[in-house]
């Protein structure tokens, strides 16, 4: 779902005591340290936690299970979200379902990795087509850690056969059951030593 970003997002630090506690209470239970959202921000108005993910361009997530959709977009469509690489030249693209996933491989890559792995939340189970293009424009290879579930294995199965006319490098990793998000930092590295 689509809506106007919120009139009061603030940086979580500048929020009230309780909502930092409640906010990272809730990121922990997903696998996520302060450290891994440090461009972090809140709502007091839509009571969502904003991940800001380009110019004008944000993702607000639910905290509440009763808050539906879990994921809302600000301020305009898109199809995918990255997080940048710390170093250049990209060596590899990650491909993951949610923004949470792919900041928590974006981190293991640029604090514990080579910091040259392009992390891409694709926001769902399907490549979008400008997506594609970048890849097989810079012939990056691509590891999909989409999902340990149904959906994720059928969205790995399409964007396969999506790349499989391309001269791209597909790898995938996944443990059932679970999300990247759900990972140990190990685990992560350990998938991403497929990039090599």
């Amino acid at each position: 779902r689509v809506q106007p970003a919120p009139a009061d997002v603030i940086n979580i630090a500048d929020a009230r005591q309780s909502v930092q506690q409640s906010a990272y209470a809730f990121l922990a239970t997903k696998g996520i340290m302060p450290d891994m959202v440090e461009d972090l921000q809140w709502s007091d108005t839509a009571q969502r936690l904003v991940f800001p993910v380009s110019s004008g361009l944000s993702l607000g997530r639910a905290m509440m299970m009763h808050q539906n959709p879990k994921w809302i977009q600000y301020g305009g469509k898109s199809s995918f979200a990255y997080i940048a690489p710390k170093k250049q030249p990209i060596r590899g693209i990650v491909l993951t379902e949610d923004l949470l996933s792919a900041k928590k491989v974006a981190y293991a890559a640029n604090h514990f990795g080579t910091g040259d792995i392009l992390c891409v939340s694709i926001l769902g189970t399907r490549l979008d087509s400008r997506l594609k293009l970048m890849i097989i424009q810079n012939e990056w290879p691509v590891l999909l850690m989409l999902d340990g579930d149904d959906a994720g294995y059928s969205g790995v199965k399409r964007i396969k056969r999506d790349l499989k006319a391309f001269p791209v490098r597909v790898g995938t990793f996944a443990v059932d059951g679970k999300d990247p998000k759900d990972l140990q930092m190990q685990e992560i590295l350990e998938a991403l030593t497929w990039m090599r």
